[in-house]
């Protein structure tokens, strides 16, 4: 599997670019279990995420890790600079004494003149993936990769945790591992504000999604993921976008019904600024820093749009009973969407490759994916309802299900409280 995909879709550069070895010696690929690929573009601290991984408890096989430094080809001098400059500190870091534990094999890989129109942080990670399939070509054993960010800090039992989780999930293929935003201890109340609504909102959206039944209720963050290397490449492997790419890269694990949550460790990434893609934490801080005049001022979806789709998925059975698209979809809103989007059409096609009626429901379930849940939503708030206030959402799914009162009046106790419940859930839905 791992050969034929990098014959077919593996990054064809791999040996233009130099790979440094930091530690002092050539890594054994075939001995490590964990391979945590790390992309670095024009980073202002390289160190703080080795320094973390570090500090993990010792796992029980060697890690592998890879920083992908890259920069497209127009980035200028200055980017140049300080790229190589993080190089340089990594290096210094690995060659103290002790820093560097014995358990670890430490690389950066040097891409420097990237293709301006697909550089980004997809690419890197892509690069970063394809390396170590590339060496593991024939190896036997189990090999799993891990995507990071170098912005971030992971709890002690990461290594140890991820480890654990696919040699005892063997049914397993990926994760997303359990995140939580830190911001330094000088931020103002309202940044500290801005990135409690902004994962809030992250986590509202993905309950909201799960409250559906529709299987697509996982965190989809880049730097909190995680795969076995046959499945990286049966699906495909990584794609190029510049943002976005972690949402559509894991919705191809999440419709092979194997993804799963890891939540006995965390991730932290920062909630630093920053306007390097179009959307994501970074932007969403930049956004939110310059528009924002008001507390509560961060938008997402209202839950109606979600129960909505809920009442519709929830009946998707009945289809295989010789019912229509017109007979389930109850609200005008959605069942006009439906028939905008063909789907009544498709709806024969995907009766005729459905052998039964479990099968059908997986196909349909194929059908209405991750992005075409957010289509959904994004289309219901632009036509029959209106974005709302983060405070707004909570207040009206407060009090369903899990979800307790009076969470919308104090946004760090909700922040809290969402966390915790994340923590919670079943490994798989």
């Amino acid at each position: 599997m791992i050969r034929s995909y990098q014959d077919r879709f593996g990054w064809k550069d791999l040996g233009k670019y130099p790979v440094h070895h930091l530690n002092g010696h050539p890594p054994d690929i075939h001995r490590a279990r964990l391979h945590v690929v790390i992309p670095g573009y024009d980073e202002p601290d390289t160190v703080s995420v080795i320094n973390s991984l570090c500090g993990c408890d010792a796992p029980p096989c060697p890690v592998d890790v890879v920083c992908v430094f890259n920069a497209p080809e127009n980035c200028g001098a200055a980017v140049v600079k300080r790229t190589f400059e993080g190089i340089e500190a990594l290096r210094e870091f690995a060659s103290a004494t002790g820093a560097i534990p014995p358990w670890m094999c430490l690389r950066a890989f040097e891409a420097m003149d990237l293709p301006a129109r697909k550089a980004g942080v997809g690419l890197a990670r892509k690069i970063g993936l394809d390396l170590v399939c590339s060496e593991l070509r024939g190896s036997p054993g189990d090999h799993i990769l891990v995507c990071l960010d170098m912005d971030c800090t992971v709890d002690s039992s990461y290594l140890v945790a991820i480890d654990r989780h696919f040699c005892t999930r063997s049914d397993a293929v990926s994760a997303s591992i359990h995140y939580e935003h830190r911001w330094p201890s000088n931020a103002s109340a309202g940044q500290v504000r801005a990135i409690m609504e902004y994962e809030t909102h992250l986590r509202l959206y993905t309950n909201l999604i799960r409250s559906t039944g529709l299987p697509y209720g996982y965190h989809t963050v880049g730097s909190s993921m995680a795969v076995r290397a046959d499945e990286y490449c049966r699906q495909g492997g990584m794609n190029t976008r510049k943002a976005g790419e972690d949402f559509y890269f894991l919705q191809k694990f999440m419709k092979t019904g194997k993804h799963s949550r890891i939540q006995d460790t965390c991730v932290h990434p920062s909630a630093r600024v920053s306007h390097r893609v179009p959307f994501g934490t970074g932007r969403a801080m930049a956004e939110m820093a310059r528009d924002r005049n008001e507390p509560g001022g961060f938008l997402t979806y209202p839950p109606h749009v979600f129960t909505v789709l809920g009442d519709f998925a929830g009946r998707l059975g009945e289809l295989s009973a010789g019912r229509e698209i017109s007979d389930i979809a109850q609200a005008p809103q959605l069942r006009d969407y439906l028939e905008m989007e063909g789907f009544p059409e498709r709806l024969a096609s995907i009766r005729e490759r459905s052998a039964s009626a479990g099968s059908l429901i997986r196909n349909l379930h194929h059908e209405l994916d991750a992005f075409w849940i957010m289509k959904w939503a994004n289309h219901s708030v632009t036509t029959w309802t209106r974005r709302c206030t983060v405070s707004e959402a909570l207040d009206e799914w407060t009090g369903k299900g899990d979800f307790p009162e009076g969470l919308a009046d104090e946004p760090e106790a909700a922040l809290m409280f969402l966390r915790d419940h994340d923590r919670r859930l079943p490994f798989r839905d």
